[in-house]
């Protein structure tokens, strides 16, 4: 029995729809007794909503902070309130664009329609309320002083601000000593930078074949293409 984590932006999903091919794949897999996954940098209050209807066993998001599976969080981190709101004074009085992310989404200095968008630190406080956030996101990137005032606690993925010691892979650990899965029995799939852990770590590796050259590099084997259906090939390929 394999255990399939997939990446979704990239590897299942064009950013309109997953194709029929590869929910096709995912449902004979599952009913041949295999389970799958997503293993996502988005949050799990931010997925698609073609990604909450995947027949799928449950979801990583977040980057590891956040574990769904069985019906119900299994893990969830969040970040200390206290500081949440340094986070946004910080934000506040450099004019950052980010977004927190967790119970509730929260876009400061930048509007997102459809968003809670506070002005200032007193809005903040009061949209916040008792909801807990689990990352924050650099609309712009991070700067050498972005990194100096978050670094002691957090890591950085591309625009995504984690707590330390969280990634992809630490999800998949989580699900494995869940199910009781062995590492070898681990399937990662993915096309981009922020998947390399996962697909290093997991006990057979693959990249889409319009993956990163880096990605790549360390991949067991390298599938199709989104276009390709990549990952419902290399689902198939592992379960028939």
């Amino acid at each position: 029995m394999y255990a399939f984590f997939l990446d979704i932006d990239g590897t299942i999903y064009d950013g309109k729809q997953v194709s029929q091919t590869v929910i096709d794949a995912i449902t004979a897999a599952r009913k041949a007794g295999h389970k799958v996954f997503i293993n996502t940098a988005r949050a799990y209050i931010g997925m698609p909503r073609e990604i909450y209807d995947l027949p799928v066993d449950g979801w990583i998001g977040s980057l590891g902070l956040e574990v769904f599976a069985d019906g119900k969080f299994i893990h969830r981190h969040f970040i200390p309130r206290q500081r949440v709101l340094e986070i946004a004074e910080y934000a506040f009085e450099n004019k950052i664009r980010l977004y927190f992310e967790g119970e509730i989404r929260l876009d400061l200095n930048n509007h997102r329609p459809g968003s809670l968008n506070p002005q200032n630190i007193a809005q903040f406080r009061s949209m916040l309320g008792s909801s807990r956030v689990c990352k924050f996101s650099l609309v712009d990137g991070a700067t050498d002083r972005d990194k100096a005032a978050f670094s002691a606690d957090f890591d950085f993925f591309d625009i995504e601000v984690i707590a330390k010691d969280h990634s992809k892979t630490r999800g998949i650990q989580i699900i494995q000593e869940y199910y009781g899965i062995s590492q070898k029995d681990t399937v990662a799939i993915g096309d981009s930078d922020t998947d390399i852990d996962m697909v290093s770590y997991a006990g057979i590796g693959i990249s889409m074949g319009d993956g990163t050259p880096k990605l790549k590099a360390c991949a067991d084997y390298i599938t199709g293409s989104l276009e390709e259906h990549g990952a419902a090939c290399a689902i198939n390929r592992l379960t028939k």
